[in-house]
């Protein structure tokens, strides 16, 4: 018979997914939270007087390997949490005074696999992260707690599913919320 360790982390995760699991997905949120409040991917909603996040995003090819990412962003203010702030203080709504618009950072996601935080909008992505065929980048607008911002229940994020080594490399692109001037390419 198998022996597992309640102390062991390996153990503890596999046993917090299967419950995840087991419990169903209206649970998931609340699970989250509770089992990981310092890293909790559970919605936010974006408060309705607050100005409408919007991002869409655009990929070149780099001219030595790889992509550039670029992150088109409107009504959303991008950047680094601050350093001074507690854990339940970047958990919490957090709109810009100035301008009213919602304030966090963005979550980066290559074949569903989260890459890194994106506190600017541009970022290298080397050709070592992609397979040879048709591949996901995604990128969410979190704030500084990692909750995942949302509108009307649906995440604001933008996802482009693309070749590398085609000549179209982009292949289809989806956006929550997208910028209105990045249609119009």
């Amino acid at each position: 018979m198998l022996e597992m360790k309640y102390n062991s982390g390996k153990c503890r995760n596999l046993l917090c997914m299967a419950w995840l699991l087991l419990t169903g997905l209206g649970q998931a949120a609340y699970a989250a939270t509770a089992l990981f409040p310092d890293h909790a991917h559970v919605p936010i909603e974006v408060p309705a007087d607050a100005k409408q996040p919007q991002l869409s995003l655009s990929l070149s090819k780099d001219t030595v390997d790889g992509f550039n990412l670029q992150l088109l962003i409107e009504h959303f203010v991008l950047g680094a949490p601050p350093p001074d702030l507690s854990q339940e203080d970047l958990m919490a709504l957090a709109l810009d005074e100035d301008s009213g618009m919602t304030i966090g950072h963005g979550h980066l996601y290559v074949n569903g696999q989260k890459h890194q935080r994106l506190y600017g909008s541009s970022v290298h992505l080397p050709s070592e992260l992609f397979l040879g065929g048709v591949n996901q980048i995604t990128v969410t607008l979190n704030n500084h707690g990692h909750r995942y911002w949302s509108l009307d229940g649906r995440q604001v994020l933008a996802t482009l599913f693309i070749k590398p080594r085609a000549d179209k490399f982009v292949i289809h692109r989806f956006d929550s919320f997208p910028v209105i001037s990045a249609m119009q390419d």
